[in-house]
């Protein structure tokens, strides 16, 4: 919207010229206009990659840190104060987030991140023996390609880009046995790159890792986000309109199952 009202601002005074009932912007407010949409941005490029359908909950922690980071990096060109009471804001909001055992989990369990990003030990500690308690029966896997696909190269100046910074590098090791040897060799591999789908990594790596690929299904499952479900609402009200009022809820429930997901099966209609 900042955007947009400043895009439109002169051609608006041109067509009003005669009028002169648009009040133009002055120089300090321009100013300060373009400092905010730059504190916003970070926002609105997360905001994308939460909504789409890739997004699990294992983006939860790595997007606060590393907006938070992000912000931090900004100069403080007149919406200095702006920016510090939404990192303050967004400290108080998250500080409690590592200590949910499932989204915690989520986030080690997506090999983009691991345990990087968490700020105590404690946290790995924790996922790594919930880990180590599941019983998650691994599943056979499926025939999939030995390396996975390369990854898109991350666009310039992207939130993302300051992943590196908080990631180590290190070697594919063989197939491990046992959960503990799994979490190990799973820690000391690199990291997948900020583009990867974690979801096709655990497609193609599953049969090295089968038990916490099994458990990484269970976790990388949830969405960050409620998108996914008021997508559905929405699917939902252009399917029982006025002229199919007295549809039931079990035909909508199958007739938005079958809109969702008929895309799977490539189905053209």
């Amino acid at each position: 919207m900042v955007n947009r009202l400043l895009a439109l601002q002169d051609p608006l005074l041109l067509f009003d010229m005669e009028s002169n009932s648009v009040k133009p912007i002055s120089k300090s407010q321009r100013k300060l206009l373009q400092s905010a949409m730059k504190n916003l941005a970070p926002f609105q490029e997360l905001t994308l990659d939460l909504s789409k359908a890739s997004a699990t909950a294992g983006m939860m922690i790595p997007s606060a840190v590393l907006l938070t980071h992000k912000l931090k990096q900004l100069p403080d060109d007149g919406a200095g104060s702006m920016k510090d009471a939404i990192i303050e804001e967004m400290q108080r909001r998250f500080k409690d987030l590592e200590g949910k055992q499932a989204i915690s989990t989520a986030t080690f369990l997506d090999p983009r991140f691991k345990g990087n990003l968490f700020k105590t030990h404690g946290t790995l500690q924790m996922v790594e023996e919930t880990l180590s308690s599941s019983s998650v029966v691994a599943q056979p896997p499926s025939d999939a390609p030995n390396e996975e696909p390369p990854a898109k190269k991350p666009k310039s100046d992207s939130l993302w880009d300051a992943l590196s910074l908080f990631t180590d590098a290190g070697a594919k090791t063989n197939a491990p046995s046992g959960m503990a040897a799994e979490i190990a060799a799973y820690k000391g591999e690199a990291n997948a790159a900020p583009t990867t789908d974690p979801l096709q990594w655990w497609s193609v790596n599953g049969s090295r890792f089968p038990q916490l690929a099994a458990t990484a299904r269970r976790y990388l499952s949830a969405p960050p986000t409620s998108v996914d479900s008021e997508r559905l609402f929405s699917i939902s009200g252009n399917i029982c309109n006025d002229r199919r009022s007295r549809m039931s809820p079990d035909k909508l429930e199958q007739l938005v199952f079958l809109h969702v997901n008929v895309r799977l099966l490539n189905y053209n209609y």
